[in-house]
């Protein structure tokens, strides 16, 4: 199980973009449980990064 894969399915899955085939191959990649943190870590850097911005912008 790589962590990159596990990064990589998890940022297709955010924008929406991947193929059938691609979807279909989740569950063999690794545990949900695993998915589920990467998200986790991925949407509040996404939010963190948000939030910098908008306060270096604001201020």
């Amino acid at each position: 199980m790589s962590i990159l894969k596990q990064i990589k399915t998890v940022l297709w899955s955010l924008i929406g973009i991947g193929r059938r085939q691609d979807m279909e191959d989740i569950p063999e990649r690794g545990s949900p449980i695993v998915l589920l943190l990467v998200a986790l870590v991925l949407v509040l850097v996404l939010v963190g990064t948000l939030a910098f911005v908008a306060h270096t912008v604001a201020g």
